[in-house]
């Protein structure tokens, strides 16, 4: 069977060169430069071919570019599969972790009668718990209440505000009255922040319903005579709720009232009354509730 035989030689020319110098030289130089150049020889009974060794370089340095290619595309594509893998976990997760919720268009009636509402999702049960929308609680109500949303809670009617310090609520009428920074008390204990009161003091402060209890401490001033007596009341809207009579320099170490009722009181009132010459020190007063 005839056989084609197909060479890829770069060094072609040279060859046919070597070979017009003489036979077995150009024999021998052109096994030569076949050999130096041959760098696999594959075929069959019909087909031979030969490559060259440049091509052959070539060839590989190709397949090793490609495969380190894909070595990089494979560890990539490997990054996102786990990347995906974690969301969707995450998901699941987050699936699994979601509350039952179920909605509902509920209508409104009060003693028998329809009352208009928004009925669209005005009841829904959460995790088996059941809320109802906020327009249905504003008709349940008093009408003469409010109800309000503020931080975490909710208020039905009046806010009723944290603790705050007396002293920076609005006053509204005073007499002989003075807020210090510092005094000593006749036990020599010092205090910041100090209302001194005398025989003539009154002061009133608004404090808007806010608050349902008033604490304090009382003790006498240094600078006080030994021998003079005064008394201090605590009244709320205009009713006298408290009284400390027979306060002096000498016998009167510190008082501490806590949680005294304020019922939430518009007004608060405190005044002195008493000998001259003898000053009651309050301080740490606070309004709350």
């Amino acid at each position: 069977m005839k056989k084609a035989i197909v060479v890829a030689l770069i060094g072609l020319i040279g060859t046919v060169t070597a070979a017009a110098i003489g036979y077995d030289t150009g024999k021998s130089n052109q096994i030569e430069a076949i050999q130096s150049q041959i760098a696999n020889v594959t075929g069959n009974e019909n087909n031979v071919i030969i490559n060259d060794v440049n091509d052959f370089v070539t060839r590989y340095n190709e397949l090793v570019k490609s495969n380190e290619d894909l070595e990089a595309k494979n560890t990539q594509y490997f990054s996102d599969y786990q990347k995906v893998t974690n969301e969707k976990e995450q998901l699941e997760s987050m699936f699994n972790d979601s509350p039952s919720v179920k909605t509902q268009d509920m209508g409104l009636y009060i003693n028998g009668e329809n009352i208009n509402i928004n009925k669209s999702n005005s009841f829904a049960m959460v995790n088996g718990t059941e809320y109802f929308s906020k327009e249905i609680l504003e008709k349940v109500i008093d009408k003469n209440k409010e109800l309000i949303v503020q931080d975490d809670n909710v208020f039905i009617g009046r806010v009723v505000s944290d603790s705050t310090k007396l002293f920076s609520q609005r006053i509204v009428d005073s007499n002989n009255y003075e807020v210090v920074e510092n005094a000593t008390d006749s036990y020599g204990n010092p205090h910041s922040n100090v209302a001194r009161l005398n025989n003539e003091t009154k002061v009133i402060y608004s404090l808007n319903e806010n608050y349902s209890l008033l604490r304090f401490k009382l003790a006498i001033d240094e600078k006080s005579y030994g021998d003079r007596k005064c008394m201090v009341s605590i009244s709320i809207d205009g009713n006298p709720i408290k009284s400390f009579s027979n306060l002096d320099k000498v016998s009167t170490k510190e008082l501490e009232i806590d949680s005294m009722g304020i019922n939430n009181c518009s007004i608060l009132e405190i005044s002195c009354t008493g000998d001259r010459q003898v000053y009651p020190l309050i301080y740490d007063a606070v309004v709350y509730n």
